[in-house]
């Protein structure tokens, strides 16, 4: 599969070309090269999630009956750094506030709410790591910015109402 790339004044990133990609239509491309040869804004990542949105949308069905966001789908989120935009500056992330990184979310999700979720959950996870000793969570991000977070919190037991209380069992 050949491959595209889309460097940035600090680092390069290297996307797989797919037959997806041909979607985008020349002046998508040139905007994509613009964005690219500019350092990454928040602003940047936003358009670029809305440029995707059409692509997004026409592999919902896929998405759908294989249950999980295709590999390539992924590369080109993490491309327009959608998993970065609430990430802290100071590990590689785009430090959005509240409202931009919602409103990239939102965007995603209008076009598949499942794909709006998983770069919700895999660009927002870091925050449950906050309260790792600082050299740990530092180390996390060691490899470079683009750093996904995943996990499933499944809390198993149960909890029985008794006149005096409660009665919690499990985990």
């Amino acid at each position: 599969m050949p491959e595209t790339s889309v460097g940035t004044s600090k680092r390069e990133y290297i996307r797989p070309a797919t037959a997806h990609s041909a979607a985008l239509t020349a002046a998508d491309r040139e905007a994509d090269m613009t964005m690219a040869a500019q350092k990454h804004t928040v602003e940047a990542s936003i358009e670029a999630a809305r440029r995707l949105g059409p692509i997004v949308a026409s592999r919902a069905a896929e998405v759908e009956s294989g249950r999980r966001t295709p590999r390539d789908l992924l590369d080109e989120l993490a491309a327009a750094d959608c998993f970065r935009v609430l990430t802290p500056a100071s590990h590689g992330g785009l430090g959005a506030d509240l409202l931009s990184g919602m409103r990239m979310f939102e965007i995603l999700a209008r076009a598949d709410a499942s794909v709006g979720w998983t770069v919700m959950i895999g660009g927002t996870s870091w925050i449950d790591l906050v309260g790792l000793p600082r050299a740990t969570f530092d180390k996390l991000f060691s490899s470079g910015p683009n750093v996904v977070f995943a996990g499933v919190f499944s809390p198993s037991g149960t909890i029985t109402a008794l006149v005096q209380g409660y009665r919690v069992t499990g985990r």
